[in-house]
């Protein structure tokens, strides 16, 4: 496949060409309209077929965010160049941060805390994630009473597992500089945004969202996934600091990653 408007193939890591779903945009923007609170994090590795519709999903939004940054770690050179023009599509902020290593949603999603505009609440979306147009006015009527929410992504029409944060999970933003963000010592896939939830439950007022929010779009599991040992070791943390060991969170730099220009 050929972006039309950047007119380069399309590819993954290994070379073979993804599909990516149109990113047409309406001719007429909608009129300026109240913002939510709420500034969105996209973390992403290589992940470009399911993005334009997630876009598509939070540019709809009938409650539109303060700001959306895409936080790119590491993709290939021609993905990286179809994330930044999808970007410029929709009007939202693109960083690239340089990395080579093993996936690091911490170090990826922290460095574009750092660097993204101020607001009340940060939202995490996954790449993956298709948001309801009503999602934001919805959440924000759950943070009239708690601190934190987080409204789990149905799958093949059935929700997520009811222990996972599945990716649409929103915090307030000083709370995240206070805890100093994702652990980053969580590596490859699995357990690292559910460990920063079971850090708000034991320090916020959290509330879970029981209306269908979002969906999650099927796709190729990540290659990190398979990785058995790694996966062991995040969820051997997660449970570890769930039970009180109070291992330290990135006690050193944290959200440093080397932003490409």
């Amino acid at each position: 496949m050929v972006d039309r408007a950047r007119r380069v193939p399309i590819r993954g890591r290994t070379g073979k060409e993804v599909r990516v779903a149109s990113t047409r945009v309406p001719r007429v923007r909608p009129p300026e309209r109240e913002l939510a609170p709420i500034g969105i994090i996209i973390p992403v590795r290589d992940r470009l077929a399911p993005m334009a519709r997630t876009l598509k999903g939070i540019f709809n939004q009938t409650l539109p965010p303060s700001w959306v940054t895409i936080s790119d770690l590491g993709s290939s050179a021609e993905v990286a160049e179809a994330l930044q023009g999808l970007a410029e599509t929709f009007g939202f902020q693109y960083l690239r941060i340089e990395y080579f290593g093993i996936w690091n949603k911490g170090l990826c999603f922290n460095t574009a805390l750092k660097n993204s505009p101020e607001a009340m609440y940060v939202m995490q979306v996954d790449a993956d994630v298709v948001l309801q147009p009503h999602a934001l006015e919805a959440l924000m009527r759950a943070l009239q009473d708690a601190d934190a929410v987080v409204s789990v992504p149905l799958h093949e029409g059935k929700r997520m597992s009811e222990w996972s944060v599945g990716g649409c999970v929103v915090f307030p933003r000083d709370w995240l500089f206070e805890t100093r963000g994702i652990d980053e010592a969580y590596e490859g896939w699995g357990n690292q945004d559910i460990d920063l939830w079971d850090r708000a439950q034991k320090s916020l007022r959290v509330a879970r969202v029981e209306e269908d929010l979002s969906w999650h779009q099927p796709h190729e599991p990540q290659e990190s996934r398979s990785d058995e040992v790694n996966v062991e070791k995040n969820l051997t943390r997660r449970v570890q600091q769930w039970e009180g060991a109070n291992l330290p969170v990135n006690p050193d730099e944290w959200g440093n990653g080397v932003i490409d220009g």
